[in-house]
């Protein structure tokens, strides 16, 4: 795009006072700063970047070559002194005309974009923990699997991808570009029984919501014996609930929900949550089977027949209205810090408060919990109780409301027991990485111990 700038003529001038001269190109041709950093030129987005080493300094670099399009003036020359640390605009100019060229730095990174076992069993990858964990059905043979490999173009890896691999134990995969090196440790899981299942609509986790993988991928990371399951999967039986001790379920509706009624909810609608699925559900637990219920998925217990009402105070943005939190976010416990489900966590100065996020993260506040006082429903607990059957495990004021976002309804034999967490600030995904992880890994720790809480 050519800027051409405008010429105002009072009273009266010739054809030649007034004609502009729009001949010749404005082009960077090349440049380089500090004699061996080549800028990459691209025209139509009027860019030029300069790849420089993963440790360089780049505060003071130089200009030691830039050539330009024929009778073209730069307003840069060779032996300008820089800090690269910001980009720098360049302008061109060639009689009458100028283009902008944005210069930058960029510096060697090396990334695996995606990992997979035999082209077909994609792994779950950590950047921050440079882990990738893997689930593959049992009996596989782990001891000669083929691992494939993406990475940034012109990386290499070790091992080799497309190379048959032994993951009987975890493997480090060291991937290489230019000046960078990042090592990820590859765990691969053959799981038959596995004894904690983290659910979901789709047929993989990849295919979840970001909100919802970022939460199961925790868990398959971090808990032995862990495994996904599409709820399909479940109802057919492709995976084992014999030995399984927890079900958790943190579902994730991307959108905005002032919910107040099952109708409006659409619960089946938002679901695959067909009858044989659900058949298969009660059955897991009537059994003795238990559930961890997060987010939205608190609605399933009126489904399991456990009770007869639902949260009544519901409501949450999409994660592309997620909000940044300029602190630490919490969740009030007074009265109820004994509990196992707070034991280990992290506070920020109130042993009654419990923060979950830190400045910068991105919240969606997406919320399912029940109201109780004079102006609601439920008077006090001992009616919420009746309503629901279940038992507080926490009880906050916000506002003049008393809100409960956390509370189970306790195994009995046969049985097991249920747990929901419908607090907003039991939020997994941020969609920036802006913030400095601190008090978010209460999250983790809560789902820990909710986990073995139910595992008892």
């Amino acid at each position: 795009m050519l800027f051409v700038p405008c010429l105002l003529c009072l009273g009266s001038c010739s054809k030649m006072d007034n004609q502009m001269n729009l001949d010749g190109d404005c082009r960077i041709e090349t440049l380089t700063l500090n004699d061996s950093c080549t800028a990459v030129i691209n025209h139509a987005a009027r860019t030029a970047v300069v790849r420089i080493p993963k440790i360089y300094d780049e505060t003071a670099m130089t200009v030691t070559a830039i050539t330009l399009s024929p009778g073209a003036k730069a307003s840069l020359q060779v032996g300008d002194k820089l800090n690269m640390l910001t980009a720098h605009s360049v302008r061109v100019t060639n009689n009458d005309v100028f283009l902008d060229y944005t210069l930058s730095v960029k510096h060697d990174e090396v990334k695996i974009l995606g990992f997979s076992i035999n082209g077909q069993y994609e792994g779950i990858i950590n950047d921050k923990l440079n882990t990738i964990f893997v689930q593959v059905p049992g009996g596989l043979d782990v001891t000669s699997l083929i691992p494939n490999v993406t990475m940034t173009e012109g990386g290499v890896c070790t091992p080799a991808s497309a190379v048959p691999c032994d993951f009987t134990n975890p493997v480090v995969f060291t991937a290489i570009y230019k000046t960078d090196t990042v090592q990820f440790t590859v765990t691969v899981r053959a799981m038959t029984h596995p004894k904690y299942i983290f659910v979901g609509q789709a047929d993989r986790l990849q295919r979840l919501t970001m909100e919802e993988q970022v939460a199961g991928s925790w868990l398959l990371s971090n808990v032995d014996s862990s495994a996904y399951a599409s709820f399909a999967d479940l109802a057919a039986g492709k995976i084992s609930l014999a030995k399984c001790k927890v079900i958790w379920w943190h579902f994730d509706v991307d959108k905005k929900n002032p919910i107040q009624t099952v109708e409006q909810f659409g619960f089946e609608a938002e679901t695959v949550l067909k009858t044989e699925v659900l058949d298969t559900l009660r059955a897991y637990y009537q059994r003795g089977g238990n559930f961890l219920l997060s987010r939205y998925a608190t609605f399933l217990p009126i489904h399991l027949g456990q009770n007869k009402v639902i949260p009544n105070n519901c409501w949450g943005n999409p994660e592309k209205d997620a909000a940044p939190t300029s602190g630490p976010w919490d969740f009030n416990i007074a009265g109820y810090n004994s509990h196992p489900l707070y034991q280990g966590v992290k506070f920020n100065g109130d042993p009654n408060k419990v923060p979950t996020t830190d400045p910068g993260y991105r919240i969606t506040n997406s919320t399912t919990q029940f109201l109780v006082g004079s102006n609601h429903e439920f008077k006090n607990l001992d009616s919420w109780r009746a309503a629901t059957g279940a038992k507080e495990l926490n009880f906050a004021s916000n506002n003049g409301n008393r809100e409960i976002a956390f509370w189970e309804f306790p195994a009995e034999a046969p049985r097991g027991g249920v747990v929901c967490i419908g607090s907003g600030t039991f939020d997994w995904y941020s969609p920036s990485d802006d913030y400095l992880e601190n008090f978010h890994s209460n999250v983790g720790k809560i789902t820990e111990n909710a986990i073995n809480y139910l595992s008892k």
